[in-house]
């Protein structure tokens, strides 16, 4: 999982409008490649879990979220499959969050085919995980 740091991660998305952040872990070449972008959309994060896949195919994703702050703790997660064109980029799921700056956040990508997980992306703003 990708550590940023807190302060670094809500400073860029508070100064700069339109910027985003890329995750990324991939599985060998030739299969499925998943990632998360994470962009600001009016006071809130926008969490896009995206794959690709050369030769196409269906996989299985879930997208979990844990927020913790002043306003209490959250968690959610998302889940489905997803059918991927051969070559194509697939959204497998979008959310958005409310992130204040004390808050933790931490979020995980997990896209797997048969059980088999390929490809996770995870990101964590705030301190250490819990």
């Amino acid at each position: 999982m990708r550590y940023l740091g807190r302060k670094t991660l809500l400073a860029s998305f508070l100064a700069f409008t339109g910027f985003g952040i890329m995750t990324m872990n991939a599985a060998p070449a030739g299969d499925v490649v998943g990632w998360m972008e994470v962009t600001p959309a009016g006071g809130q994060l926008r969490i896009t879990g995206r794959a690709f896949a050369p030769d196409g195919g269906s996989v299985e994703y879930t997208l979990q979220i844990q927020r913790s702050g002043r306003s209490g703790n959250t968690s959610t997660k998302q889940g489905g499959k997803a059918e991927i064109q051969a070559g194509e980029i697939a959204t497998l799921s979008t959310t958005s969050v409310n992130l204040q700056p004390q808050d933790q956040l931490a979020v995980l990508l997990t896209v797997s085919r048969g059980g088999q997980v390929l490809a996770t992306s995870g990101i964590h703003v705030g301190g250490p995980a819990r």
